[in-house]
């Protein structure tokens, strides 16, 4: 499957791509601040990003908009 990330920050796109490779999953740079990743399910995705934002100290978590798409965001608070 094809999953759309949407990034806050342009600046992330190569560190993002970066760690979706360390995991296995492989990802192009689409339009503005979008990835398009392949992978086998959006768990696999949300779970590299989860744990690159964390890796990192950023404030942003992925969220699920639909089942091909997620939103790399500031968590809400």
């Amino acid at each position: 499957m094809t999953v759309d990330v949407e990034l806050t920050r342009p600046c992330d796109t190569d560190e993002v791509l970066a760690a979706l490779a360390a995991q296995g999953l492989e990802g192009e740079v689409g339009d503005d601040c979008h990835v398009t990743v392949r992978a086998e399910d959006l768990a696999q995705v949300e779970h590299a990003l989860d744990a690159w934002s964390w890796e990192k100290g950023l404030p942003f978590v992925p969220h699920q908009v639909d089942d091909h798409s997620i939103v790399l965001a500031p968590a809400a608070g």
